[in-house]
């Protein structure tokens, strides 16, 4: 699905899912001669099951075809016949054929994820740790790699604070050699689990596994 298709629409939980998915760390790849915004599921070989993946797999295209129509083109495990290796890592991917200047349409879209139903901005902040989100075991945040867009962190994390989540931002130096991150604070993970979740049954997990022993 191209872009302006994609982004024109009426929001929706699929919609607001799908941005929080691909915005916090924006990324492109140009895939058989197109370039395609790419919202990506990633997980290490070694912590994953193939029926963990696939249950996660089958309720993101649940969420998209209910929304979206059955007939959707967006969504790819990470290795593919048909595209080949979308991301190195296990898990999948949404693609987005990139028609226009996508972050910044998806950032203009913030604002009506920020007024739109609680449905639809919890939707946003799962898309947003579902992906690629990790679990400090010492600190005990949830957190997301962003890149160094303070403005675009800010955003999101005004929404996370809609739903009366705690959040904070760990903005590094311009020459650090890691991401920024964008954290639900210890104090949330409750919250967090009951009132948002997550469609990764391994990233659920490990939260639920962590609340079990406080």
């Amino acid at each position: 699905m191209k872009a302006t298709e994609l982004f024109s629409a009426e929001m929706n939980p699929a919609i607001a899912y799908i941005i929080g998915l691909c915005l916090p760390l924006y990324k492109e790849k140009i895939i058989k001669d197109n370039l395609y915004v790419i919202g990506a599921v990633n997980h290490n070989a070694n912590m994953i099951t193939e029926t963990e993946i696939a249950q996660h797999f089958m309720s993101v295209n649940n969420l998209i075809s209910k929304y979206l129509g059955e007939d959707n083109d967006m969504l790819f495990y990470n290795q593919t016949p048909l595209y080949g290796t979308i991301q190195p890592k296990k898990g999948f991917s949404i693609i987005i054929e990139k028609d226009t200047d996508v972050k910044q349409l998806m950032l203009d879209r913030l604002e009506d994820i920020k007024e739109n139903t609680v449905e639809t901005r919890r939707a946003f902040v799962r898309g947003v740790f579902d992906g690629r989100s990790s679990f400090d075991t010492t600190a005990h945040y949830l957190s997301v790699d962003t890149d160094r867009d303070h403005q675009k962190q800010h955003l999101i994390a005004e929404i996370i604070k809609s739903l009366n989540i705690g959040v904070n931002l760990n903005q590094r130096d311009l020459n650090h050699p890691k991401n920024d991150q964008i954290r639900i604070q210890p104090y949330s993970l409750k919250k967090y689990l009951i009132d948002v979740g997550f469609y990764s049954v391994r990233r659920e997990n490990i939260i639920k596994k962590y609340l079990e022993t406080i």
